[in-house]
């Protein structure tokens, strides 16, 4: 089964045919040729992806996007670039700095939440 697999993946690359779909179809066929009914690969396909944690990945890229229009990230670096840049490594000081910042800003960072 390994070798049908593989064997038509390398196919379909040599074929042209982009990775993504190569990997996709190649897999399909193994999985048909084993006898695992279809339906079940589509299931566990939509199963994978509802979860609620993915919601976060949008609202995140867009939060981001507000903030570089916005110009909240420059200011937010330049100020913590005032703060720490004159520092010997200043600039990774202002790296991670600005980094708290953001996830200061976001929600995002890891501390304690109460007990």
């Amino acid at each position: 089964m390994t070798l049908v697999l593989f064997g038509l993946f390398f196919l379909f690359m040599l074929l042209g045919i982009p990775i993504a779909f190569a990997i996709g179809a190649s897999t399909l066929y193994a999985l048909h040729q084993s006898g695992v009914p279809l339906m079940v690969v589509t299931q566990q396909m939509f199963q994978g992806i509802n979860s609620f944690a993915l919601v976060a990945i949008p609202m995140f890229i867009l939060a981001g996007d507000l903030m570089a229009q916005g110009k909240v990230s420059e200011r937010l670096v330049s100020f913590a670039d005032s703060l720490v840049g004159f520092m010997r490594g200043g600039l990774s000081v202002v790296s991670v700095m600005a980094g708290m910042f953001f996830a200061a800003i976001s929600g995002s960072g890891g501390g304690h939440h109460g007990g």
